[in-house]
């Protein structure tokens, strides 16, 4: 299927092919990290599993709160499972012909690109100006409002970099600073 001028396959289509290439293959998924939100998978292609020096890997990330995808409100661990199992076949070439990225991925991140804020990100976001900033404005509460995730996690990143910049700078004006000298006899 083309998106944007370019050929994607689908991860079924890839581990179809694998199963047919690679009879003595093997997939094995893990899970990386997990909160009640979101997961960070890995998967494991083997072409051989009697050489197991000579593997692929894939990794995903999903999101249960994924206003986008109706899959994720129920699914979102099978969903990053079939992500980062498509990169990693992908990595071995199965399913290549424009891109890495399957079908299902560029679908998933022009979704991201959209997805809106959750009142928590929103909350964060508002709290992380007002120690920067001081004030928060209604103006800035409706850009807060209008920004993406992929938005706001650039921000939320920006200024958790900002704070540890000025505490940082803190902590070596503080080194810096002499030392009152007892006067000798």
């Amino acid at each position: 299927m083309k998106i944007h001028g370019k050929e994607y396959t689908e991860v079924k289509d890839r581990i179809i092919e694998f199963n047919k290439l690679y009879k003595n293959g093997a997939i094995e998924t893990k899970i990386i990290e997990q909160t009640p939100d979101t997961i960070t998978m890995k998967a494991f292609v083997v072409p051989d599993i009697e050489k197991q020096n000579r593997y692929f890997t894939g990794h995903a990330q999903e999101w249960k709160d994924n206003p986008q995808s109706a899959v994720n409100k129920y699914s979102f661990v099978e969903n990053c499972e079939t992500s980062a199992i498509g990169r990693a076949l992908a990595m071995m070439g199965i399913g290549v012909t424009d891109s890495i990225a399957s079908l299902e991925e560029v679908k998933i991140a022009e979704n991201k690109e959209k997805r809106l804020l959750t009142p928590k990100q929103k909350e964060l976001l508002i709290k992380l100006y007002k120690e920067k900033m001081g004030d928060v404005s209604p103006g800035v509460i409706q850009k807060i409002n209008s920004l993406s995730t992929c938005e706001a996690h650039n921000k939320i990143e920006e200024y958790t970099k900002m704070s540890k910049r000025e505490e940082i700078k803190e902590e070596s004006v503080t080194e810096e600073t002499p030392k009152s000298q007892e006067p000798t006899n």
